[in-house]
């Protein structure tokens, strides 16, 4: 189903914690991947239930991988597709680089969708960037 059409009562594996988030507090969220990326169906899924249960917000999900995120290889398990082990691939993904484009993405949310206040928050390696930010 569509966003528009889908069941949003049921957050399946994922569960709010914290505090909730208001409308008129936050009005972009920066939501940043697992090292799978911001394509999956999962990270797409949660992107759009914090949509659509924080109306009206902007929610981004940056590809801090740069359409390089970590695919194990099904025939060769512990490497990718290219032969990296996760510590060979993630080399690839310099601390530096992501902290600049997350900065980046933050200042897109601002400029380009005049959001007045951000929230920065990922899951697995996202959650961890997001504590440093």
């Amino acid at each position: 189903k569509d966003i528009l059409h889908r069941d949003f009562t049921d957050w399946g594996k994922y569960s709010l914690t914290g505090a909730q988030l208001s409308a008129q507090e936050v009005q972009g969220v920066l939501f940043l991947s697992d090292v799978y990326g911001p394509f999956t169906d999962d990270t797409k899924t949660l992107a759009e239930k914090i949509a659509f249960e924080c109306q009206p917000v902007v929610v981004m999900v940056p590809d801090l991988f740069r359409g390089n995120p970590w695919k194990e290889d099904p025939t060769t398990p512990g490497f990718n597709e290219a032969g990296q082990d996760y510590e060979e691939w993630r080399s690839k993904h310099p601390e530096i680089r992501v902290s600049v484009d997350i900065r980046a993405a933050a200042a897109v949310l601002r400029e380009q969708y005049g959001v007045s206040s951000v929230v920065v928050w990922g899951t697995c390696f996202g959650g961890g960037r997001a504590l440093e930010i």
